[in-house]
């Protein structure tokens, strides 16, 4: 409060100093201020110094607003953002409730499956003990009668030992083991 003071009085005295030497200057100027009281002179100085409370005042106002300004920019960018995060959150739950119904289907195949594979092992356990059981006699396997054939080194066919198309190579082999590495009968010789 001195320091307010304190100016006003500066500010009184600078204002009786100028409003003097302007008196000195024109006679228009002299009338102005015989007419100017103490009581005006003061008044005069409480509000300039008001005013430049009032600017000061409309200047802090005038950043507040700035601030305000940039504080509803930064809110309305975060609601921005949680609105993306909770649509985010809303699909994640969407996928989770998808993997967790998927799981219990799996689930229940499994134990469908499970039950099939007892029935299953309980069949097989019965048949074997149902065909040890037996005392009907094994019948054995018929013998194929297989013969030598022959391959080259490149061909996919089998030939007779005759055929033309071994002039190049000519290995010998049984003709089941030549089917069961994939080879075929030669449309030539057909043996």
């Amino acid at each position: 409060m001195k320091k307010e003071t304190l100016k006003n009085v500066v500010i009184g005295i600078l204002s009786v100093c100028v409003i003097c030497l302007a008196g000195s200057n024109g006679s228009n100027t002299s009338n102005t201020i015989n007419k100017e009281t103490p009581q005006n002179l003061t008044y005069r100085l409480v509000e300039t110094s008001s005013i430049d409370e009032n600017k000061k005042q409309d200047n802090a106002i005038n950043d507040e607003e700035i601030n305000v300004e940039e504080y509803q920019s930064k809110i309305t960018e975060l609601e921005t953002q949680n609105g993306e995060l909770n649509l985010q959150k809303q699909q994640l739950e969407e996928q989770l409730e998808n993997v967790s119904s998927q799981k219990s289907e799996l689930e229940s195949q499994v134990n469908s499956l499970t039950t099939q594979n007892q029935e299953l092992q309980n069949k097989v356990n019965s048949l074997s003990s149902t065909s040890s059981q037996s005392s009907a006699p094994k019948v054995e396997s018929p013998v194929t009668n297989s013969y030598t054939v022959y391959i080259t080194n490149t061909g996919s066919k089998y030939h007779r030992e005759s055929c033309s198309y071994l002039k190049q190579s000519k290995i010998a082999i049984d003709e089941s083991d030549a089917i069961a590495r994939g080879y075929t009968a030669c449309s030539r010789c057909n043996p």
